[in-house]
């Protein structure tokens, strides 16, 4: 049936001007592309590492790394050969969670309201992808202990400790400004996780084209 049905589409396809177009049908196990001919069939096994991670997500990826390296156009695949799988995989969950909300709301520029709204979604992908990954909340105490070693010159990031999969910012989208207080308090800095969020919000839309 699905084979039918695809090949019905192409023969569609070809009647509105679209000639040469492939039509993929997928199931449990595999991925399957039709051509013109059923004899053009190309069967994927569905798990295959580079069906699932090559192509126009990878690129869109490998852009977002390199901005938060802040690396030129030149750098793109170099800092991609640098980031971890951790890093990389982080990258890859943001622009497949954000661009198709971004490109659905078709927007050329996004207002305040807008960019709040898409950092508070945006908070919450982040954390069920840390939680996908083992993350727990950091308690509190941790968390002003590092903040104070940070202060004191140690080469550490006040809100995560990978080693121990601990992060201070799984916590809910408002909490998020107390603990930029908490941080700022000690260190007397400027952190705002919230912005965080955002930065990360606007990177992608400008990576789409969008001016903000």
């Amino acid at each position: 049936m699905a084979r039918d049905i695809a090949l019905k589409m192409i023969d569609r396809l070809n009647t509105l001007g679209f000639n040469n177009k492939s039509v993929y049908t997928c199931d449990y196990k595999s991925i399957r592309k039709y051509s013109q001919n059923v004899q053009e069939c190309e069967t994927n096994y569905i798990y295959d590492s580079e069906l699932i991670y090559s192509g126009e997500l990878d690129a869109y990826a490998k852009e977002l790394n390199n901005k938060y390296c802040g690396g030129t156009e030149q750098d793109i695949n170099e800092n991609w050969k640098k980031c971890d799988y951790f890093g990389r995989m982080s990258s890859r969950a943001a622009v497949d969670y954000l661009i198709p909300l971004i490109k659905k709301l078709n927007l050329k520029t996004l207002s305040k309201k807008q960019c709040e709204n898409l950092a508070h979604s945006e908070h919450m992908r982040w954390c069920a992808f840390q939680y996908t990954f083992g993350f727990e909340l950091m308690e509190r105490e941790e968390f002003i202990k590092r903040v104070k070693d940070f202060k004191a010159g140690a080469k550490i990031k006040t809100s995560r400790d990978m080693q121990a999969k601990k992060h201070i910012c799984l916590v809910d989208w408002d909490e998020l400004d107390n603990i930029s207080r908490l941080e700022n308090s000690i260190t007397q800095g400027s952190v705002n996780y919230k912005e965080k969020d955002g930065q990360n919000v606007d990177m992608i839309f400008k990576i789409l084209g969008g001016k903000n």
